[in-house]
């Protein structure tokens, strides 16, 4: 486990939760957006289709129907593209170059919001512009810049927010170690200490406010693994005079190596009491369902709360999401339901990151007559695909 990228899904897992929310990464944000994917170049589902429209919805009651409320549309450039994660249902690490957000009202589509995202040598995102729509003009409300470390350049070294007409601010500080590791976040009066095994397995997270020197502290998780790297359990502590178990977090998997449940339990007194389960189905490995249930103490049976539910096109890129609520012993929509619809577009790159100072390539033999070699020799390995053009030539 190495990078915050990959200890995010911790990090968020511990937020307080109630009998609505979810206690996977579905529903939690992140601090800022692109602080869960610090990758570079994020692979896509399919490299020739990308997410160009996201609309959500709203039922109203029962109403077996949902009115669209909002509706995200997205543009690229130099044929980049870009995929949704089913797990975060905002768009934070979609690599899109100018976003618009807008609202359906009764007088119809207002314009709200305008995103616009530059990029880096490396292709990694370095600044990501808000824009406010306001007397008809779109105009400069914040941004975001990042600095990423150099070292490890797939980590972000800082955040820097600047708001216009308020000036500027380092939002989050990443210190990590000789491994790669994230072992020291910071913020505005905000920290977070990691430790690791030596496989590079997040062990310990503490986060607390305060100051290094004055430290409150709010919660230290500890993280168990399976024999095939898994976590199969964390540990939560409360400072009370000392760290105090508060909760266990469990993980079950299938043979298919996909997430079966978590369930989180309450230590009271010196007892474990049961609280909220979460279970998931699959489809190719595509999360089809989840569902949250919390424990009823009166009949020792877990309760349905909530449902999720996802739909897939061809490509395994998630087309529809839909919210239930158990009501009157059935799975139906309440005002607090929501459903949301991603549309895709196929393209064609009109041109691709320069690889020459991450990876160096070999053709022989030269001349060929019957077959060719390909060699690559990668200074960080990385996904990426290969277009081959053959033409005749005339002799």
């Amino acid at each position: 486990m190495k990078k915050a990228a990959t200890l995010l899904f911790m990090f968020v897992a511990v937020c307080a939760i109630d009998a609505q929310a979810k206690i996977t990464k579905t529903n939690a944000a992140a601090p800022f957006p692109h602080f869960s994917n610090q990758e570079v170049g994020a692979a896509a589902v399919n490299i020739n289709t990308r997410l160009v429209k996201k609309t959500r919805y709203k039922y109203s009651g029962t109403a077996t129907f949902a009115t669209p409320i909002e509706e995200i549309l997205y543009e690229y450039n130099s044929g980049r593209g870009s995929n949704v994660d089913i797990y975060d249902q905002s768009d934070d690490d979609v690599r899109y170059d100018v976003s618009y957000t807008n609202t359906y009202t009764q007088s119809g589509i207002q314009k709200k919001i305008q995103r616009v995202q530059y990029y880096n040598g490396l292709d990694q995102v370095s600044q990501l512009i808000y824009k406010t729509w306001k007397s008809s003009v779109y105009l400069d409300s914040l941004y975001y810049e990042y600095v990423y470390n150099l070292a490890f350049t797939s980590i972000i070294d800082h955040v820097n927010l600047h708001i216009y007409g308020l000036g500027n601010d380092v939002l989050y500080t990443n210190s990590p170690d000789g491994q790669g590791n994230v072992i020291f976040m910071y913020g505005v009066n905000y920290f977070i200490e990691f430790s690791y095994d030596n496989n590079n397995r997040l062990l310990t997270q503490i986060d607390y406010h305060g100051s290094q020197a004055a430290p409150v502290y709010n919660e230290k998780d500890s993280f168990v693994y399976d024999g095939v790297n898994r976590v199969s359990a964390m540990y939560v502590f409360k400072m009370n005079n000392g760290w105090k178990m508060d909760q266990i977090w469990q993980y079950d998997y299938s043979a298919a190596n996909d997430l079966n449940s978590i369930t989180k339990k309450l230590l009271v007194g010196s007892a474990l009491i049961n609280n909220i389960k979460e279970t998931f189905t699959y489809a190719n490995h595509n999360r089809t369902s989840d569902v949250t249930e919390k424990w009823n103490t009166s009949t020792n049976n877990y309760d349905p709360v909530s449902k999720l539910t996802w739909s897939y096109n061809a490509n395994d890129q998630p087309t529809q999401l839909n919210t239930y609520s158990w009501i009157n012993n059935n799975w139906n929509t309440t005002a607090t339901d929501y459903q949301i619809i991603w549309e895709y577009q196929t393209y064609f790159p009109t041109s691709v990151y320069d690889l020459s100072n991450e990876v160096s390539t070999n053709l022989y033999p030269i001349p060929a007559e019957q077959s060719i070699n390909i060699a690559l020799s990668w200074k960080n390995v990385q996904p990426f695909s290969i277009a081959i053009a053959i033409w005749p030539v005339e002799r």
